[in-house]
């Protein structure tokens, strides 16, 4: 049993901001201070229970539930209505998301945490508050650019545990006409997920990062890692476009140079390979049709053709177009190299070895 007097003190103290706790901030206070005080023991979680008048004993044999959890609903039983339910967090705190977009929260931690992602007391010293970057907001926006209609999918927020590291919760958002489930935390060190499905996606968020990194290496899940957010909106559009990963060679088609199988990313050296990037027109000709050309590609054309790189990543057209815009410097990002499709492809042909037209050419679906 705890005897130390600071110990009791601190958990009064707990007791009475538990019946105050009227707003988001002072209810996230609550959780912090238990945080601090006590780690991620068990034990001393139920002493504090105890201390707090939860009644916990009979509720962990029932519903076989973790203690964690069962002080997690004991709190939200006890906290007062709030005054404001919707946080008044700063903008560079929490991104803002567009008004229309209303996450609906699931009582369950998406994504749980491994052992290193829950905090064991505090003897390591204070960590430091992690920092936000707009994921959430940027795969919103690039679902709009994309023409998905954000009237038919899903958004769900999980909750977090009260000894995690991890502050923000992952979100799903679900996007039928796609087939696509992304898993996306705002939190810095949290990549985000793609699942190629939309049904039964609990399977996925109810696994482990450790277990989901697993999945992304047999090719079932696609993961993706911060980076500039014009870059990290055109990766995500690929991977959202993208058919799962298939591990095999990459097999010949009609009379196209078949390379071997490269590590190397679609950046401004692979733009820049005459060989990659030749071979990669040459396929995008075979899919218009057995009499066409290099130079019968246009922006139109190919735009939802899809191949498979020479790299080996599978890509359609468009995207193929705006990534290789961004790569190449011709673009600061998705916006401005959607409308530079027609100088990108150009820009292309002639790297390939090809006599170009006219930039204009290349944009005219009638030609």
């Amino acid at each position: 049993m705890f005897e130390s007097s600071a110990y009791i003190d601190r958990a009064s103290e707990i007791k009475r901001l538990i019946k105050a706790a009227d707003t988001p901030e002072l209810q996230k206070k609550v959780r912090e201070m238990i945080a601090d005080l006590l780690g991620g023991s068990e034990m001393r979680l139920k002493q504090l229970a105890e201390e707090l008048g939860f009644e916990l004993k009979e509720q962990v044999k029932r519903k076989r539930k973790s203690v964690t959890v069962l002080i997690e609903e004991e709190l939200e039983k006890r906290f007062p209505k709030l005054k404001n339910p919707v946080s008044d967090s700063k903008p560079d705190e929490e991104p803002q998301l567009p008004k229309n977009i209303r996450f609906k929260t699931i009582n369950e931690t998406f994504l749980p945490p491994d052992t290193k992602e829950i905090r064991f007391g505090n003897d390591a010293g204070e960590f430091k508050k992690a920092q936000v970057f707009p994921r959430t907001r940027l795969a919103i926006e690039m679902l709009e650019q994309m023409g998905v209609n954000l009237e038919e999918c899903k958004f769900l927020e999980g909750v977090n545990m009260l000894n995690m590291i991890r502050q923000k919760s992952y979100r799903a958002i679900i996007i039928p006409s796609l087939q696509r489930t992304i898993l996306v935390c705002d939190e810095e060190g949290n990549r985000t997920f793609v699942a190629y499905g939309i049904d039964n996606i609990e399977r996925f968020y109810r696994l482990r990062k450790s277990k989901l990194r697993e999945l992304v290496e047999e090719g079932l899940l696609a993961d993706l890692v911060w980076c500039e957010s014009d870059e990290w909106q055109l990766k995500l559009m690929e991977l959202l476009n993208a058919k799962p990963k298939i591990k095999t060679g990459i097999k010949k088609k009609g009379n196209a140079p078949q390379l071997e199988k490269s590590s190397m990313p679609r950046d401004k050296e692979y733009y820049s390979n005459p060989e990659y990037v030749r071979s990669d027109l040459e396929r995008f000709t075979e899919e218009l049709g057995e009499w066409e050309t290099p130079l019968d590609v246009n922006t139109g054309n190919i735009s939802k053709l899809e191949i498979t790189c020479s790299n080996g990543e599978k890509v359609k057209g468009a995207t193929y177009l705006l990534n290789a815009g961004v790569a190449l410097g011709m673009a600061k990002g998705i916006k401005e190299a959607q409308s530079k499709q027609a100088e990108i492809l150009k820009t292309l042909l002639k790297t390939a070895g090809y006599e170009v037209r006219d930039k204009d050419y290349y944009s005219s679906p009638e030609y």
